[in-house]
């Protein structure tokens, strides 16, 4: 077999990875802040009875948040138990508000501790 074979092999391989990631929406999460916010956007979002601040927002604009955030692991207490508790920072370029939210990620929901914005 030659390169030009090799090479027809390898590029049929290369868009069939790329079809069928794209198809079943398979996404790599490899920094430590994309993982973390792939893993707490792809469970179900709960507000935490004892948030006060929590009923000015929905659950579409924290989505937002989560997505465009940076998570704080200084301020996170990653190694708790039962369950981790993560600070996302967001800051809107446009008003210049900063928020900060609370979320302890547990096994099968996302629980929003508070918000806080300034």
């Amino acid at each position: 077999m030659n390169f030009y074979q090799r090479f027809i092999y390898f590029l049929v391989g290369i868009l069939l990875g790329i079809i069928l990631c794209n198809r079943m929406n398979l996404y790599s999460c490899y920094l430590p802040n994309y993982r973390v916010l792939c893993n707490i956007i792809r469970k179900q979002l709960l507000f935490d009875n004892n948030c006060d601040t929590c009923s000015i927002y929905n659950i579409e604009y924290i989505k937002k948040l989560l997505i465009n955030g940076k998570v704080d692991f200084n301020k996170s207490k990653i190694r708790r138990k039962p369950f981790p508790i993560y600070y996302i920072l967001y800051k809107e370029n446009k008003s210049g508000k900063t928020f900060i939210i609370k979320i302890e990620n547990q096994n099968k929901i996302a629980l929003i501790k508070s918000i806080i914005q300034f």
